[in-house]
């Protein structure tokens, strides 16, 4: 990689009495002035001499014979940097041993998080934690079944040049639960959603932990059918005001990503600096947002007079309610409500136009369109 954290060069096979020359140029600038071997030690090991270099030595025998090689490299001295993250942690009793505990980010001159750096914990035979070379993960070895506090570890980075800088991260196991409740507000307790519910569908919960957690935020919420994820929302959480209290707001972007059909709800959470976790996730809730056919009504007599007003209505689907709209020329009788109280009431009603229309409701509360309208004159009076 000719990259390099000294920049001193091996010359081989020089004899006594040779002379050698350094000429260096730094990032392909001009050449700087011929150095001797000890001239140019005293130059690349003194500071601030990171750079792009391009050396030839020339080697000079007694009677002025020469011959001469080149080599390019790169020398860093910069050792590489941590990012500020919290080197104090604190997570929950009895978590997985894939749980994350820290994730160890350092750069190098690059500037990108983790590229060209190798990461190693310090006495690692000794240590309770793992660390992935590449990635700088650092987990258990084993689960941790019981409180206590300040397990520490050293971490190492190591760049492509070999300069290294050490990290120390201490760890405490608590006793930390992390949760959240969901509601779907507006739905009533029957947890159907129906048409109009949706249109204003909005979700909230209140956040309950155990133990010291701190700086808890939604990491997602996720919506599923079963084991089938519909929906995930990652971007534009809700924020968990002082109170833990948190509210998902109506929106097209999601609720239009939700068919008919049974749902559950997951919301995950985070806190401590990622070191915790916790979720809630609701109980089934059916979106139903088809509504009862539109009902027929027709007189039983098939004409427009009737002597009792007794009709035939298309078939009420099992759980739909069907209400009744009768009116007395313009005024509308509002003793009638249902097949019952449609009966009870022509059966004394006056010899007059009616008119009555019929709506079905299903028990999501999807209302139907109302039937066709059905107008017709009671005639209770037998002829002469």
């Amino acid at each position: 990689d000719n990259i390099t954290n000294n920049g001193r060069l091996t010359v081989a096979n020089v004899s006594n009495g040779d002379t050698i020359t350094y000429l260096v140029t730094k990032d392909n600038g001009m050449p700087l002035v011929a150095m001797t071997a000890e001239e140019y030690t005293t130059y690349i090991t003194s500071d601030n001499k990171d750079g792009n270099y391009s050396v030839k030595v020339i080697v000079t025998d007694a009677a002025g014979n020469t011959s001469d090689a080149l080599k390019t490299f790169v020398l860093d001295t910069t050792n590489p940097i941590f990012d500020q993250q919290s080197t104090t942690i604190n997570i929950p009793i009895n978590v997985l041993i894939t749980t994350i505990i820290y994730d160890a980010q350092a750069t190098d001159l690059n500037g990108d998080a983790d590229k060209g750096i190798t990461y190693k914990i310090k006495n690692a035979d000794a240590s309770k934690f793992l660390i992935t070379a590449d990635t700088g993960i650092v987990t258990y070895k084993t689960i941790q079944t019981s409180t206590h506090d300040n397990d520490t570890a050293t971490i190492v980075a190591t760049d492509t040049a070999g300069n290294e800088k050490e990290q120390l991260i201490t760890v405490s196991v608590k006793n930390i639960a992390l949760s959240t409740s969901i509601t779907w507000n507006g739905i009533g307790n029957d947890r159907i959603v129906n048409i109009n519910e949706k249109a204003m569908a909005t979700l909230s919960g209140t956040v309950a932990t155990i133990g010291a957690v701190t700086g808890i935020s939604i990491v997602d919420i996720t919506f599923k059918q079963g084991e089938n994820i519909v929906h995930k929302i990652t971007s534009n959480l809700p924020s968990i005001s002082s109170n833990n209290i948190w509210t998902l707001a109506h929106s097209n972007t999601w609720v239009s990503k939700l068919g008919n059909g049974d749902y559950t709800v997951v919301v995950n959470l985070s806190g401590n600096n990622g070191s915790i976790s916790g979720q809630g996730i609701t109980t089934v809730v059916t979106i139903d947002t088809v509504a009862p056919d539109q009902p027929t009504i027709a007189l039983t007599n098939d004409t427009s007079n009737t002597k009792d007003g007794t009709i035939t209505t298309s078939t009420l689907n099992t759980n739909d309610t069907r209400v009744y709209h009768l009116k007395k020329g313009e005024v509308e009788v509002t003793s009638v409500t249902d097949e019952a109280t449609y009966a009870t009431y022509m059966a004394g009603a006056d010899e007059v136009t009616y008119t009555l229309t019929i709506v079905d409701t299903d028990n999501a509360g999807n209302v139907s369109v109302s039937s066709n309208a059905l107008t017709f004159i009671l005639d209770k009076t037998p002829p002469n």
